[in-house]
């Protein structure tokens, strides 16, 4: 509701970890629009930067890297969401390099990120639909993103005091996905747009629920609060 919404992010702080763009950079639109002071993390800058967010060059895979950019931050951490994540070739080099990412990087954001983490701090791990159904022809990149979702609950277990959600959208239409598909296939597929998915996960941190889980009803994507 939006009577609720407005007074959970005014003045809140909001780290958002792969807000450059897709996902993350909707995100950053989204907290930014609501009143909160956002810090992006991402490996790449942003092309079109928000004004108020703050923007820091960070390499999850690197610890020294996320310590410079935490040290930025100068108030606890209301809301960390994690879009970070890429898709690489499934080969063994490529498989390797998702698990740096998508799985070894969550582990260094969400333990690093831990000190600093207001006490009843709200947490979003964006995984993958795929992470559900592993499916053969890609099974390195969704493997990750099971092991990324994995590591979130763990995290979970272990810090009780969190908010800790999990998303695992459908095809969302980022730079990430479009990588190596034709338009064709693109246009088959019909993805979300990222404001689309920036949205549910507002919805998500607003509700009681732990999972934004996708279904895909006759070719159309949608996507439940669990």
């Amino acid at each position: 509701g939006v009577g609720l919404g407005l007074g959970m992010y005014k003045n809140k702080t909001a780290l958002i970890a792969g807000g450059s763009s897709g996902i993350g950079d909707a995100l950053v639109r989204q907290f930014s629009s609501r009143g909160s002071q956002v810090y992006s993390f991402d490996i790449q800058s942003a092309k079109n930067q928000v004004e108020a967010a703050r923007y820091e060059i960070v390499d999850v895979r690197d610890l020294n890297s996320l310590s410079a950019g935490l040290s930025k931050i100068q108030n606890s951490i209301d809301y960390l969401i994690n879009s970070v994540g890429i898709r690489d070739d499934e080969t063994p080099e490529g498989i390797k390099n998702m698990f740096d990412v998508n799985m070894d990087g969550t582990f260094n954001l969400l333990y690093l990120s831990q000190p600093r983490l207001s006490v009843d701090a709200k947490i979003v791990q964006i995984s993958s639909d795929l992470a559900k159904t592993l499916p053969t022809d890609c099974l390195g990149y969704a493997t990750s993103k099971l092991a990324g979702y994995n590591v979130a609950r763990e995290f979970a277990i272990s810090n009780k005091g969190f908010g800790v959600k999990i998303a695992l959208p459908g095809p969302i239409d980022t730079p990430l996905f479009r990588k190596g598909k034709s338009r064709e296939r693109i246009e088959r597929i019909k993805p979300k747009s990222p404001e689309y998915l920036a949205k549910k996960i507002i919805e998500l941190l607003e509700s009681d629920k732990e999972e934004l889980v996708c279904m895909n009803d006759f070719a159309v994507w949608t996507h439940e609060l669990r």
